[in-house]
C-alpha cells in the first residue's frame, strides 16, 4: 500500500466525514466478531480489508497467501496479521462490501488516532497535526537519515515518510506492542522506513549519522528526576559551582539524548510540555548560550485530557534570536480527531519563517534577561502591549474567594436568601447568572471577600471566566475560591472596557502567557497584575464599554426570545398526551 498511488490524500481523510463513517463501521464490525477495538486491532482490520479491495482476496485462504508470501513484513507482524485474519475472516469479508472507500481504509491503518485506545493499553501516539508540523519543521531532504526516538506506534515516521522522500528513517522504542503497530504500518508503506526496539536510557544506542532527528516521548515519561554523575561529560559548559551532580529531568535527559544523535548540521525538533519550556535550569540555559534553540511553537492542547498548550522545540546551529511562535488561540473541537485545519497549519508554518500576529524573533539574550522563559505568548504580549499599563498598577485590590466546598455544604439553603454563592459555571459570554446558590448565612470572618458592583472576576485556570459583577440588587455574593475578584481604579481603567480587552484575543493570548504550572495550568496573583492593559484615554474606554453594553441587551433580547420559542416547542410537545 503505498500512499502516493492514492486518489486523494490520505492524511487528509482524517478530518472528513467519510473517515469517521468508516471508523464507526469498522468498530461496529470489530464488535460482531467479539472482538476488542485496539490500537493493533483496527489497524489490522483496516489493512487487511485494504488488501481485499486492492488485491482481490475473495476467500480466508486467499487472503492468509497474500500474507505468507508479504516480501518485507516482519515476523511477527505476519503471525498477528494471519492469526486475524484466520480468526475474524467474516469481519474482514463484511467491512470490504461496505461504503468505506480505499483511502478512508488506509487512512484507518495508518493514521488511527483513537485516543482513548491508545491510552487504555499503554500506547503513546504522537497528534498528526504535531507529526506534520514536525516533518515540515525539519525540512527534509532526500539525503537525510530520520531518526525518531520514542517513535511507539509510527505517527510521525508515517506522516513523514508519506510525503518526504528520506534516505534512510528509523524509529526506536521500547514498547514492543506499539512497534507492532509501527512495523504494520512501515509494511503498509512500503517498507518507508524501519523500527528498532530499544531503551532509550539504558541501552547503549549506535549513532546513526542522523542528519534529522524527532523525538515525542510520552508525558508520564518525563516526569522522573535522574542524577546524573560527572556532568560535565554530559554538558560542555557547567559553572564551577555545579560540582559534579547535576540533577536533570527526565525531559531534559530525552531532549539531550536527541540533540547527541543528531549530526553536526542538523535540525532536531523536539515535543514538550509546559514543564521543560519555563524551568529555570543551567541546562536550558546553556543550550540557549549555544545558540542551540531556533524557535519554540506553543500549539493548542492536542488531547481531550488537558487544556496544556502543546509545544514544539525546534534545534539546529548558531541561533542568536529565537523565533518565538504563539498559536494557541488556534484549532477547534476537529483538531482532537486529527489535526489542524489546512488554512491554519499554513499559518504557523508562515509564521515560523516571518514575524507574523502569532511571531516575534527574539535575541537570545533577552530570553535569557527574562529569565530564560521559552513561552512565546510572553514575548508576543509584551510587543501588543508595548507602552501599556499593568493590571496590577491600576488595581485597588485583587482578592480570591476564600469559601470551601465544604463550608458551602454546611450553609447552602433550598429557599431564596439574599445570600449567594458564585461558581466557575455561572460565568458565560461574560455574563453572571441570575440563579445563584442560596446561602443561609455568611459568617462575618467571609465578609471581606465580598464582591461588589464593578468588580472584574476572573477564572485561575482556562478557559478563561471572566465578566464584570452587575447591580446586586441586595444580594450579598460570595465568589468561589477559583475566581480572582479585582477592583479596578475607575479614574483610569472601565471594567467593562478591562474585561472587553481580556476577552479579546490578545487579552487572552496576555492571560496564557502568565500561567504556571506542569499538567493543570493556573494563573497566578503575580501574573495576573503582570498582564499590560493597552493605553486608552478614559472617555474612549467608556464609549467602547457603553458600545459593548448596548450589543449585550441585543443578545439578551434574542436569548429570551429563544426561550420563549422553546417553552412553546416543549408544549407542543406535551400536548401529544393531552
Amino acid at each position: 500500500m503505498n500512499t502516493n498511488n492514492m486518489e486523494a490524500d490520505v492524511f487528509s481523510k482524517v478530518l472528513q466525514p467519510s473517515y469517521q463513517a468508516a471508523y464507526r463501521a469498522g468498530r461496529q464490525w470489530l464488535q460482531r466478531a467479539g472482538v476488542e477495538p485496539s490500537a493493533l486491532a483496527v489497524t489490522a482490520l483496516a489493512a487487511l480489508t485494504y488488501l481485499v479491495r486492492t488485491q482481490g482476496a475473495e476467500t480466508a485462504e486467499a487472503l492468509l497467501a497474500q500474507i505468507a508470501h508479504a516480501d518485507g513484513l516482519d515476523e511477527d507482524v505476519r503471525a498477528a496479521l494471519a492469526a486475524f485474519a484466520a480468526d475474524h475472516w467474516d469481519a474482514v469479508d463484511g467491512y470490504s462490501h461496505d461504503d468505506a472507500g480505499t483511502g478512508d481504509l488506509a487512512a484507518l491503518a495508518l493514521c488511527t488516532d483513537m485516543e482513548n485506545w491508545f491510552r487504555k493499553e499503554g500506547l503513546a501516539q504522537t497528534p498528526c497535526a504535531i507529526s506534520q508540523l514536525a516533518a515540515e519543521l525539519l525540512r527534509l531532504q532526500p539525503d537525510d537519515t530520520l531518526l525518531d526516538l520514542g517513535c511507539a506506534a509510527g505517527s510521525f515516521l508515517v506522516r513523514a515518510c508519506g510525503e518526504h522522500d528520506v534516505r534512510q528513517a528509523v524509529g526506536i522504542d521500547a514498547d514492543a506492542g506499539a512497534l507492532r503497530v509501527a512495523k504494520l504500518r512501515a509494511w503498509l508503506l512500503g517498507g518507508a522506513f524501519e523500527v528498532r526496539r530499544a531503551d532509550l536510557l539504558q541501552d547503549r544506542i549506535a549513532p546513526l549519522g542522523a542528519t534529522k532527528v524527532f523525538s515525542d516521548m510520552p508525558l508520564g515519561s518525563r516526569r522522573e528526576r535522574i542524577p546524573l554523575r560527572a556532568a560535565a561529560a554530559f554538558l560542555s559548559q557547567l559553572d564551577d559551582e555545579v560540582g559534579d551532580t547535576i540533577q536533570l529531568d527526565k525531559e531534559e535527559l530525552f531532549l539531550e539524548l536527541a540533540l547527541r544523535h543528531t549530526a553536526p548540521g542538523g535540525r532536531t525538533v523536539v515535543a514538550a510540555s509546559e514543564h521543560l519550556v519555563t524551568r529555570e535550569s543551567i541546562y536550558r540555559r546553556t543550550l540557549i548560550q549555544q545558540g542551540r534553540l531556533e524557535a519554540v511553537l506553543a500549539l493548542p492542547p492536542m488531547t481531550r485530557r488537558t487544556r496544556v498548550p502543546s509545544y514544539l522545540l525546534v534545534f539546529s546551529e548558531g541561533n542568536d534570536r529565537v523565533r518565538m511562535v504563539d498559536a494557541t488561540e488556534l484549532g477547534s473541537a476537529e483538531h482532537l480527531r486529527g489535526g489542524l485545519s489546512p488554512e491554519e497549519l499554513a499559518a504557523i508554518l508562515a509564521a515560523t519563517k516571518e514575524d507574523t500576529r502569532l511571531s516575534k524573533t527574539v535575541a537570545a539574550a533577552d530570553v535569557l534577561q527574562a529569565g530564560n522563559d521559552w513561552r512565546p505568548g510572553r514575548y508576543l504580549q509584551a510587543s501588543a502591549a508595548l507602552g501599556g499599563v499593568l493590571l496590577g498598577d491600576v488595581a485597588e485590590e485583587i482578592r480570591r474567594g476564600t469559601l470551601s466546598a465544604r463550608d458551602v455544604e454546611a450553609v447552602k439553603s433550598a429557599a431564596p436568601t439574599p445570600y449567594r454563592y458564585l461558581q466557575l459555571q455561572d460565568i458565560e459570554d461574560g455574563r453572571i447568572a441570575d440563579d445563584l446558590l442560596c446561602l443561609t448565612a455568611i459568617d462575618a470572618r467571609y465578609e471581606r471577600s465580598l464582591v461588589q458592583a464593578g468588580d472584574l472576576l476572573l477564572s485561575r485556570t482556562m478557559p478563561f471566566k471572566i465578566a464584570v459583577v452587575p447591580d446586586l440588587g441586595g444580594r450579598q455574593i460570595l465568589a468561589s475560591g477559583n475566581l480572582y475578584a479585582v477592583r479596578l481604579d475607575k479614574e483610569h481603567y472601565d471594567p467593562t472596557y478591562v474585561m472587553m480587552f481580556l476577552r479579546s484575543k490578545a487579552g487572552q493570548a496576555a492571560l496564557r502567557a502568565q500561567m504556571r504550572g506542569t499538567s493543570l495550568l493556573s494563573l497566578p496573583r503575580r501574573g495576573l497584575e503582570a498582564v499590560k492593559l493597552p493605553p486608552a484615554p478614559l472617555e474612549e474606554q467608556n464609549a467602547l464599554a457603553e458600545r459593548y453594553r448596548a450589543i449585550e441587551k441585543k443578545l439578551a433580547a434574542l436569548r429570551a426570545g429563544e426561550r420563549k420559542v422553546r417553552e412553546e416547542l416543549d408544549a407542543c410537545c406535551e400536548e401529544t398526551v393531552e
